[in-house]
């Protein structure tokens, strides 16, 4: 059990059901019985993804000495392929019954995560920050579609809380492609810094709150301070490495400044979840970490 829960990236699975709460609270939709079969179609989606991407990687997973259940033999990449299609029909399926509005979206999502893990080493360099992007937006916008729809979806929640998230996971995509060879230590920074800024999007939307500006500070300090030290060094791949799983761990507090900087105070309220969020996941890391 504990290999597929390592396949899976299964210590991560917190923070895209974070993505979907914080979705329908930004969107002021009350909870109903479709939004349990969304949820499900969204980490079905999620832990099928996972799965996908080691069973592409694993000749230069193996060629790098990571030791990942499909390298090492815990799990056979047949068996991990035929649970893929399973896990990617079962999200179909809980889709169409969330309500009427969400099938074709579950699919447009299935066929990014698809692509995102099947295309080719020189495309995924150019096209994977852009595609994992879309999907984490994906995940945000999963709730609030099922209930009113693509249509309602920028009167309801708007496109800021998308977008900032997407950018966030942009710049880190682009970090974490250095994964194999290293990286300048002012490069590897510089992805950082950008992905700290992207809540800087929030406030091209609306006027936040006071309480947001010294959040985001807060959330920049967590990101960039630990790197800070060796941005004059050259990051070996254990350090990148390090570096993307720590800022992976952080993702939630970017859906926590969109919940910060909501109008809306009874909103607001609900930003603080965002660190029991990553409290959880990290120590899920340490236990179910490849």
């Amino acid at each position: 059990m504990k290999a597929w829960l390592e396949l899976m990236r299964a210590a991560l699975g917190p923070t895209v059901v974070w993505d979907f709460v914080v979705g329908i609270l930004l969107a002021g939709i009350s909870w109903h019985d479709g939004l349990w079969w969304a949820l499900t179609s969204l980490v079905l989606i999620y832990f099928a993804g996972m799965i996908l991407n080691d069973w592409r990687d694993r000749p230069l997973d193996a060629e790098v000495g990571r030791t990942r259940p499909l390298v090492d033999g815990r799990i056979q990449p047949n068996t991990a392929l035929a649970i893929v299609v399973l896990m990617f029909g079962g999200a179909y399926v809980c889709a169409l019954r969330s309500g009427p509005h969400l099938g074709d979206f579950a699919l447009w999502l299935i066929f990014i995560v698809v692509l995102y893990d099947m295309i080719g080493a020189q495309l995924r360099k150019h096209l994977g920050p852009a595609l994992l992007g879309a999907a984490r937006a994906f995940s945000i916008c999963f709730g609030v579609i099922a209930t009113v729809g693509a249509d309602q979806l920028r009167e309801t929640m708007g496109i800021a809380a998308p977008l900032c998230y997407a950018l966030y996971f942009v710049f880190l995509s682009r970090l974490a492609q250095r994964e194999e060879y290293g990286v300048r230590g002012l490069n590897g920074l510089a992805y950082i810094v950008m992905a700290a800024a992207s809540p800087a999007l929030l406030t091209q939307f609306a006027t936040p709150t006071w309480l947001f500006y010294p959040g985001w500070l807060a959330v920049a300090a967590l990101l960039l301070v630990p790197a800070w030290p060796h941005r004059h060094s050259f990051w070996e791949p254990k350090q990148v490495q390090i570096m993307v799983r720590r800022s992976l761990s952080l993702a939630p507090l970017i859906p926590g400044l969109c919940l910060l900087a909501s109008p809306n105070q009874q909103t607001q309220l609900y930003a603080p979840i965002a660190l029991l969020v990553c409290v959880l996941v990290g120590r899920l890391v340490r236990s179910y970490s490849t």
